[in-house]
C-alpha cells in the first residue's frame, strides 16, 4: 500500500515543477487533486486485484469495495488539491516559491 502513495508523491512533485501555469497556488491545487485520486486509485486497484486472484469468492467484495470507493476517491481529490491550495497560499516557501 506504499507504493501508491510513493506514486503519488512522484506525480505531485513532477507537476508543481512543470511550467504548465504561472499561478503557483493553481498548479499546486491541480496536482495535489490528481495525486490525491490517483493515489486511493492505485490503493483501490491493487485491493481489487489482491481479493480477485485470492479466490472466486472474494470477487463479490472486491466488486463491493470498488464501488464504496468511487465517492471516496472523488472527497479525496477534492479535499487534497483544497488543501494543497491553501499550504500554497499561507507557505508558498514550502513548495519552493517566494
Amino acid at each position: 500500500m506504499g507504493v501508491p502513495a510513493l506514486i503519488a508523491y512522484l506525480i505531485f512533485k513532477t507537476g508543481t515543477k512543470l511550467d504548465i501555469r504561472p499561478e503557483t497556488k493553481n498548479k499546486v491545487s491541480l496536482f495535489g487533486a490528481i495525486a490525491g485520486g490517483v493515489g486511493v486509485v492505485l490503493a483501490l486497484l491493487f485491493l481489487a486485484t489482491e481479493l480477485i486472484t485470492t479466490g472466486e469468492e472474494f470477487y463479490e467484495t472486491a466488486v463491493l469495495v470498488v464501488t464504496a470507493h468511487i465517492p471516496i476517491i472523488a472527497i479525496e481529490a477534492i479535499f487534497t488539491g483544497v488543501l494543497a491550495g491553501f499550504i500554497a497560499t499561507v507557505e508558498p516557501e514550502m513548495f519552493g516559491k517566494k
